[in-house]
This record gives structure tokens, sequence and C-alpha cells, in this order.
């Protein structure tokens, strides 16, 4: 019976040892199921922030191109008024041109005061140059329109400023234009 109690007792030690290899195995597959599943809902979470973040800059990059389109119209328009007024006569020159001006100037400052925050610090800078120059032209088609009152002639220096000032929205209607290229074409690259 000897024999029969040591097999016995080894058969026993061997079934214990077993659940217990058994049993750390179960336990250190259960901590690694937990740190895969943590880290499962740690990237579903980082891909769900990158998706909310690429959607705001989407949203954001979007609206700066509609605001650089739209700016750059205005100052075209501009630029087309202050030509129309070199082409003018004397005689033909109204208070309605200068409301034309005047209302396009005001659209150009509108759209720097509620555009700005969205540009880049040279779009932001040369709208606001756009701005003044704007303000500029209003000032000038005024004295302009009041000399022509005042005096029954057309101030030749006004008309001047008026050239220098097209020449300057011109430059200024460029480089925004290089902006919005070059943002268009950061949209299509890879990163």
């Amino acid at each position: 019976m000897d024999n029969t109690v040591t097999i016995a007792a080894i058969a026993a030690f061997a079934s214990l040892l077993v659940a217990i290899v058994s049993l750390i195995t179960a336990i250190i597959s259960n901590r690694n199921n937990a740190r895969t599943l943590l880290s499962i809902e740690k990237l579903k979470n980082e891909f769900a922030q990158s998706g909310r973040n690429l959607d705001i800059i989407d949203s954001e990059t979007k609206t700066s191109l509609a605001c650089l389109k739209s700016s750059l119209e205005s100052i075209q328009q501009l630029r087309d008024e202050i030509q129309f007024l070199a082409i003018m006569s004397e005689d033909s020159l109204q208070a309605s041109d200068y409301k034309r001006i005047r209302d396009t100037a005001n659209l150009i400052a509108q759209h720097y005061e509620t555009n700005h925050p969205v540009l880049s610090s040279v779009e932001m800078s040369s709208l606001h140059k756009a701005k003044n120059l704007a303000l500029g032209v209003k000032a000038e088609v005024e004295v302009i329109l009041r000399k022509k009152e005042s005096f029954k002639r057309i101030d030749l220096e006004s008309f001047q400023r008026l050239d220098e000032i097209e020449a300057e929205l011109s430059l200024i209607q460029r480089i925004l234009w290089d902006c919005r290229a070059e943002r268009l074409l950061n949209l299509g690259s890879p990163n």
C-alpha cells in the first residue's frame, strides 16, 4: 500500500500543481484581456477625439476659405468702382457713385471685423491694410465730391491718390489670393 499512497500523493500534488498553473494562467489571461480592453477603449476615444478635431479643422478651413473669397470679391468690387470713377467725366460724377464706393468700403471693413479671428497673421494684416485703404477711398471720394460741389471742378490729386490706392489694393488682392491658393493646396496634400 505504500506505493499506492505515494502514487496517490504524487498524483494529488501534480493535480494541485496543474490547478495552480491553470489559476495563474487564467489570472494573467484576465489581466491581459483587461489591459487589451482598456487599450481598445483608449484608442476608440483617441479616434473619436481625432475625428472631432478634424471636423473642427475642416470647419475652420471652410470658414476661412469663404472669408478669403468674399474679401477678395469685395476688394475687386472696390477696385472696379475706383476704375469706374477714373473713366467718368467731371460732369457725370454723382453722390450715388460715392454711395456705391462707401458701401463697398464698408463691406471690406465688415469682412475684416467679422473674419479676422479665422485668418492667418498674413491674411489678417493684408485684409486690415485693405480695410484702411478702403476707408481712405471713402475719404478721397468725399473730398472729390465736396470740391466738385464747391468749385465745380474735379480734384486731380484725389484721383491720383485713388489710382495709388487701387494699385495697393491690387497687391493686397494678390497676397490674399496666394494665401487662399496655398490653403486649397494644403487641403489636398497628405500630412
